[in-house]
C-alpha cells in the first residue's frame, strides 16, 4: 500500500470514527515450510491479513444498518490496496455480508461460560 493509500485510510477511519482495522503479518517462517506440511494458505506475496471490525451497543435495525453502512464503506476504501480474484473473507469470523448469523446466546456453537456457582457468568 502507496503512502498515499495509507494517508487516506487514516483519513478515511478518522472520518468513519468507529471501524477497525488489524493487520496480521504474514511472511517470514511461513514463507519457507511447504504447502504440502501444513494447510495454511497465507503464503508468498501475502503480506498481512487485514481484519475489518465495528463494535456497537445500540439495539435495532437503524444502529445495525448504520455501523455496516461504516464497515462497508472502509471496505469498498480498500479496494485498489487488496488482493483481488478472488477477495475472500475467512470462514470462522462473523461477517454479515457471507450470510446472516442468527447465534443467540443460548444457540451458539461454543457453550456460554459457566461460574464457578454453577450459574451463567456475564
Amino acid at each position: 500500500m502507496s503512502m498515499a493509500g495509507l494517508e487516506g485510510l487514516w483519513k478515511k477511519m478518522i472520518e468513519l470514527k468507529k471501524p477497525v482495522l488489524t493487520f496480521n503479518p504474514y511472511g517470514g517462517k511461513m514463507s519457507k515450510i511447504s504447502e504440502l506440511e501444513t494447510p495454511f494458505p497465507h503464503r508468498a506475496g501475502n503480506v498481512y491479513k487485514i481484519q475489518y471490525s465495528v463494535n456497537w451497543k445500540e439495539e435495532g435495525v437503524e444502529a445495525e444498518d448504520r455501523n455496516l453502512d461504516l464497515i462497508r464503506r472502509l471496505y469498498e476504501y480498500m479496494t485498489p490496496y487488496v488482493s483481488k480474484s478472488p477477495r475472500s473473507s475467512y470462514l470462522n469470523y462473523r461477517d454479515v455480508d457471507l450470510g446472516t448469523m442468527e447465534m443467540a446466546m443460548y444457540e451458539q456453537s461454543i457453550p456460554p461460560l459457566i461460574d464457578w456457582q454453577g450459574t451463567m457468568a456475564e
